[in-house]
């Protein structure tokens, strides 16, 4: 059997450790920070899902709501709204006068 006693490594290797160590301080760091940014991003995007399915759900229930505004229980023509007479816009102080007086 050959035993070699080593003595001092040469200067070529005595930096391979520390590299070593330099490189996978940065690969730990690459990686925690990306699964980071992943997680952040899932979490992002599972808030925006939830926000956008309230949004539909209250649109759908605030729509049949509307249409029972809209639509009146009759048929409305235009022959109807001519027979008020022409239609004058008045301010809200003329309009303030008349209900005065009513009461």
């Amino acid at each position: 059997m050959n035993t070699k006693k080593y003595g001092k490594l040469p200067k070529s290797q005595k930096c391979r450790g520390t590299v070593l160590v330099e490189v996978l301080m940065a690969t730990f760091i690459f990686i925690s920070s990306s699964a980071f940014l992943f997680s952040a991003f899932n979490k992002s995007s599972t808030l925006l899902v939830a926000i956008q399915e309230h949004q539909q759900r209250y649109l759908a229930s605030r729509m049949p709501k509307e249409r029972e505004v809209i639509t009146a229980p009759y048929d409305q023509q235009w022959n109807d709204v001519t027979k008020l007479g022409a239609l004058t816009l008045e301010g809200t102080s003329t309009f303030a006068n008349k209900t005065n007086n009513i009461r």
